[in-house]
Formats: C-alpha cells, sequence, structure tokens
C-alpha cells in the first residue's frame, strides 16, 4: 500500500470522510488504476514526482481535474465499489470515476459498431451509479463536446467517434473519399439492436468543414475567385439539406436520441486566409490540387473577413435550425454562447492560437461545453 505523507493525507481525509484515505486508496487501485503507469504516462510527472506517493498526491491534487491520460485497464465491479463508498463528498468521488472513465474510453481507437456495443455494455452497472454517457460523431470541431466531466454524484463518459475533415454534404454521397457516411450508418444500425442503447444520447456535429474549406475549394474547382454571397448561401442551402436528409434517412428509427449541434463561429483570422491557410487532412478529401499548390490558389480567393465569415456560419446554423424543426429533429446553439460583445467569436475561446488555428481551443471552453452537454444529457433523460 502506498502511503501518502502526512500534508498528502492531511489534504485528502476531508475529501474521504467517513472513509479514511488508505481504504479510498485500496478501492482505487482495486479499479486498475496504477500510480506508475500514471507517473510513467507524463514526462513532468516522471521528472517531479520519481516517489509513487508524490505521483499518488499529484493524481488527487491535479491530475483528476486535468483529466490527465493514462493506461488502465478498468474493473467496472471494482469501480461500482469504488463509487458506492461511503464518501460524503460525492463530487470527488464523481471526478475521479470520471478521470477513470475518460483514461478508459481514451484508450478506444477508431470506435466502430463493435467497439461502441461493447463499450456501452461495460459501462451498463456504472450507468445505475451516476455515470452519464453519451456518443458524440463529427468532424474535428467535435472534439470540444468530448467532455469527462462530474456533476453532484454524476459524471459524463464519453465515446468520440471523430470525423477528421468530414463534411456534412458529404456524408450521403457513396463515393466519398472518407466513407464517414458508411459509418454513421453501421452506428445508426447498432442503436436499432443494442439493449438499451435506445438511451444513450448521440451528438451530431458537421458543417464547419463546409464553410470554411469546401465552399472555398469548390469555388476553385471552377475557376471563381471573386466571392458572391448568394452562391454561398445556396451552398450552405444544399449542404445542410443533404447533411439533415442524411440523417433522417440514416438515423431513421433512432431520431429521438439525437443532438443536432451548431456550427461554432470561425477562429480563423483574416491574416491567415490572405497567407492561404489549408487544411492539409480537409484538402486531402475535397481537393484534387496538392496542399501547396491549393495554398497558392487559396491566396487568389476572395475570401470575407471575420465578420463576413462570421455572418455565414451564423446563416449556416439558422438553415440547420430550421431543417432540424422540420425534421422533428432537436437543435443545439453553440455558436451564440460563444460570442462576444462585438458579436464575433471571443478571443477567450482561443488564448493562444488567436487566429492561427480554425479550432477553439480545449480548455477555455469547458464552461460553455460543459453546459451544453448537460443539458442535451438532462433532456435525454
Amino acid at each position: 500500500m502506498i502511503r501518502l505523507i502526512p500534508a498528502d493525507r492531511a489534504f485528502l481525509a476531508p475529501l474521504c470522510e467517513p472513509v479514511s484515505p488508505e481504504s479510498l486508496i485500496a478501492a482505487l487501485v482495486a479499479t486498475g488504476f496504477s500510480v506508475e503507469a500514471y507517473r510513467d504516462a507524463h514526462q513532468d510527472l516522471v521528472k517531479h514526482c520519481s516517489a509513487p506517493e508524490q505521483a499518488l498526491a499529484h493524481f488527487f491534487r491535479w491530475g483528476v481535474f486535468e483529466r490527465r491520460l493514462y493506461p488502465v485497464t478498468l474493473d467496472i465491479d471494482a469501480l461500482c465499489t469504488f463509487v458506492e463508498l461511503p464518501v460524503h463528498a460525492r463530487g470527488f468521488v464523481a471526478t475521479i470515476a470520471a478521470s477513470l472513465c475518460h483514461a478508459h474510453g481514451s484508450a478506444i481507437a477508431e470506435p466502430d459498431a463493435a467497439r461502441v456495443a461493447q463499450w456501452w455494455m461495460q459501462l451498463g452497472p456504472l450507468r445505475a451509479r451516476g455515470a452519464r454517457p453519451y456518443l458524440v460523431i463529427g468532424d474535428s470541431h467535435s472534439w470540444v463536446l468530448r467532455r469527462s466531466v462530474s456533476r453532484g454524484g454524476q459524471w459524463l463518459v464519453p465515446l468520440h467517434l471523430l470525423c477528421s475533415a468530414g463534411s456534412a454534404v458529404g456524408l450521403g454521397n457513396p463515393s466519398s473519399r472518407s466513407g464517414y457516411g458508411a459509418r454513421l450508418r453501421s452506428i445508426a444500425a447498432l442503436l436499432e439492436e443494442l439493449q438499451g442503447a435506445k438511451s444513450l444520447p448521440v451528438l451530431l456535429q458537421f458543417g464547419q468543414v463546409d464553410t470554411e474549406f469546401v465552399h472555398p475549394f469548390r469555388r476553385l474547382d471552377r475557376g471563381v475567385t471573386r466571392f458572391d454571397r448568394e452562391e454561398c448561401q445556396d451552398f450552405c442551402r444544399r449542404s445542410v439539406d443533404s447533411y439533415i436528409g442524411f440523417v433522417q434517412d440514416a438515423f431513421a428509427k433512432s431520431l429521438d436520441q439525437l443532438d443536432v449541434v451548431s456550427i461554432f463561429p470561425p477562429a480563423l483570422s483574416d491574416v491567415q486566409w490572405a497567407a492561404g491557410y489549408v487544411n492539409a487532412h480537409i484538402a486531402s478529401l475535397e481537393s484534387a490540387l496538392d496542399v501547396g499548390t491549393l495554398r497558392l490558389a487559396i491566396r487568389a480567393l476572395e475570401i470575407p473577413d471575420i465578420r463576413g465569415r462570421t455572418d455565414i456560419h451564423r446563416e449556416y446554423n439558422q438553415l440547420l435550425q430550421k431543417a432540424c424543426q422540420r425534421a422533428g429533429l432537436r437543435f443545439v446553439d453553440a455558436f451564440t454562447p460563444l460570442l462576444g460583445g462585438d458579436g464575433l467569436l471571443d478571443p477567450s475561446f482561443v488564448p493562444v492560437g488567436r487566429g492561427a488555428d480554425h479550432h477553439l481551443e480545449f480548455w477555455p471552453t469547458e464552461a460553455v461545453a460543459a453546459t451544453l452537454l448537460w443539458n442535451c444529457i438532462d433532456r435525454s433523460g
């Protein structure tokens, strides 16, 4: 048994009451948690917390809240025993459980239908003890929605089906290079067949790749350098219609499980666009040009400034919301909460990137994302 030094034990003891720190640690280790594996997964801990008791203290003080990743073979029965400890601070127990489930779920690479099914069945005993699993499916922007946060004695357990560089308009195209449409259909079929999966919330987020990259790339294909607002609106309408049409067809028997999340405000600066910003993965799926040629070609395009691009995203979301209403789908506004007083993306959500990347930053968006997620989970029952 690893024993904490007096100062760390004094920190942990009030959070464990009436259970002793030793009993909490023993129950934690029984779940499959290894303090050595936790330490060795992070170079800063290897350097500064070489002793096991130091690494364990770091886990309790900071690691669980930072959602650090570490290898763990999770024993679900032991985790059930852990969360049932009569600890008064239920939020602390849930936060530790969230950390363990986050580490476990993050090791599931490229989740296909079989892996989703296994994950869902594994979590069965935990769902009655506070675990709130959900499936998030979307392009790389949807990373923001992958949150293992806790609330009281409950904690979110996400599984992320990442469709990197996936476009909304391409989902219904059987000839799409990505093949994401087929993957989503396999997940939809799983939801119809898997025992109890009707209670699994599913969040979908596509469309930002379309507005930011697919539309400019298609203009390049046609040799159109001048930006046409009406033509852009028509593209957005076709993208939304194709997207929601695909969802209605693929998820026909599970539409009540879905939340369609809006696209975010644009984060990429005007300077980056003027320099010919190109996402290489998106380019590989959406353009026949190599990245170097594409970057030069992008510089010749007339691209709206950040306010104009924000308006395009706003209009895309308005079209998406109306399409969801017609289809009987729930729509989640993840656009408005991210705006500042000037009507543009609040710079507090990209404090490091500052327009150098088209993604929002993960930690600065925690409060907004967590609120949206709990609203979706609560609504799903």
